[in-house]
């Protein structure tokens, strides 16, 4: 019995580390489990996500993409900052990031990307959107 417990208790300690409680923006907690580098990186982090789910259906790139937002891996940078879809004074009205989060519209058009993965692309606003 005490096997059990002591096998119990370390189980739950290690789950509930790896969560935590953060306050939303309404001021209401909740818990979060997405886990975030401390710097995230346009090369690691960011462009694996466009590739995946942007560029690589054959939607934002080629010669003529919508919006003119090209996010293969050589012209995505300057794409984003060049065609005003990155605002580093407001990252949560950046074009980027309002279109992967609306309710309405979302983008990829494929289907609405998970909450870590929306979170890491406003990070990397918030940071500057730096080429690193």
């Amino acid at each position: 019995m005490i096997k059990y417990i002591l096998i119990f208790s370390v189980s739950s300690i290690i789950f509930f580390s790896c969560t935590k409680t953060v306050i939303d923006d309404n001021n209401n907690s909740k818990t979060d489990v997405c886990s975030t580098p401390d710097t995230i990186s346009f090369s690691k982090n960011i462009q694996p996500i466009f590739n995946k789910s942007c560029s690589n259906l054959g939607c934002h790139s080629g010669n003529n993409p919508p919006g003119g937002l090209n996010l293969e891996n050589t012209k995505s940078l300057n794409s984003l900052k060049g065609g005003g879809y990155i605002n580093l004074g407001d990252p949560k009205s950046s074009i980027v990031y309002a279109s992967m989060t609306s309710n309405t519209a979302p983008m990829p058009t494929s289907g609405k990307l998970d909450t870590c993965t929306t979170k890491l692309v406003l990070k990397w606003i918030q940071q500057g959107a730096k080429n690193n």
